[in-house]
């Protein structure tokens, strides 16, 4: 069952659903209660892992942005994201590129998606790993062909 911030619980999702990454607001109420609230981000489509933590991008495990953040909170931290990520870009020289790719760690940092994990269970960190090689396995395996292609794998 999905709840979207209007309060409408229409939708059912699959185990894994389809979503835009950078973890549009909802939260998944699972059989065993009550998962995070993942904020995809637009036009992108990957497998987003049944506890909202990861997303699957590249055959790769990428840690979601932290569902604890307001949506305002949300948009200027990617705000600052993207702007980084233009700097980079832009830059003339190494020395530049050095200080911005900085502010591009520091903005992902600050949205959860790298440095100190947000959740609080003390599961140890997935990033990186393929998910058919980490604690997500059988839920890679169970994915229909075509949501692990969009993973990448």
């Amino acid at each position: 069952m999905v709840s979207t911030a209007s309060g409408n619980r229409s939708a059912i999702l699959p185990m894994s659903w389809q979503a835009n990454r950078a973890c549009s607001t909802m939260t998944i109420h699972a059989d065993d209660g009550i998962m995070p609230t993942v904020r995809p981000m637009k036009n992108a489509h990957y497998p987003i892992t049944r506890d909202g933590r990861y997303f699957v991008a590249r055959n790769r495990l990428w840690c979601c942005t932290d569902p604890r953040l307001d949506d305002a909170e949300r948009q200027s931290r990617v705000s600052t994201l993207m702007s980084a990520r233009r700097a980079v870009r832009d830059a003339g020289n190494a020395e530049e590129t050095r200080q911005v790719r900085q502010r591009v760690q520091d903005a992902k940092v600050a949205l959860g998606e790298r440095g100190p994990v947000w959740r609080e269970d003390g599961a140890a960190g997935e990033t990186r790993r393929a998910p058919a090689h980490s604690a997500y396995t059988a839920w890679w395996a169970n994915l229909d062909e075509s949501e692990r292609k969009a993973g990448g794998g």
